[in-house]
């Protein structure tokens, strides 16, 4: 190693470093890559931390959004609960009205954002199977599980008809292979 050499791996090492190490001892520290500082976490690499934070703000206003409707008396919902004067219901038909206008829009719109760089990393088939296994099996089993459970416990619940004779006759009727879902019905 040549004096030039030394002096370029000392200069660029951290300056407390350069103070209490030794020459060697730096010299040898310049290739290894840098330990992580306690309590701080790397961030994935081309991670957009932005976007996960628009994501949390937006699921913030989702679990609000459904809050004031069960609590405000908003909307239609199988389940209400609270105050329901004339303040507290214009309250929160603004805060829903606002929140619809805007928030599930944005949500389609970030996942839209990702969609061509997942399709070409992935290629269609897989892509497609992806999608089918994380959006489809959900919503099989929303719409022919707990869906069905749900309308019949709290929308027929007083019905003389067994849910084994509601599920096909009543919740499906329309032709729907989807389900009506429990604001529909």
């Amino acid at each position: 190693m040549t004096g030039g050499s030394r002096v370029t791996a000392v200069s660029s090492l951290p300056r407390r470093e350069r103070r209490t190490g030794s020459i060697e001892g730096a010299a040898s520290e310049v290739g290894r890559p840098a330990r992580p500082t306690a309590g701080v976490r790397p961030s994935a690499a081309g991670r957009l931390l932005f976007v996960d934070n628009i994501r949390v703000f937006l699921t913030i206003l989702v679990i609000l959004h459904h809050l004031t409707i069960t609590y405000a008396g908003t909307g239609g919902w199988l389940y209400k609960e609270g105050r329901q004067d004339a303040v507290v219901d214009a309250l929160g038909g603004w805060f829903c009205s606002v929140n619809q206008a805007y928030f599930m829009g944005l949500f389609l719109l970030i996942s839209a954002y990702f969609v061509p760089g997942s399709y070409d990393r992935k290629g269609p088939g897989r892509f497609l199977k992806d999608r089918l296994v994380r959006l489809g099996i959900p919503l099989a089993a929303f719409s022919w599980v707990l869906s069905p459970l749900f309308v019949y416990w709290f929308l027929h619940k007083n019905a003389q008809i067994p849910f084994w004779s509601f599920f096909p006759a009543t919740y499906f009727s329309g032709g729907e292979i989807i389900g009506q879902g429990p604001f529909f019905a």
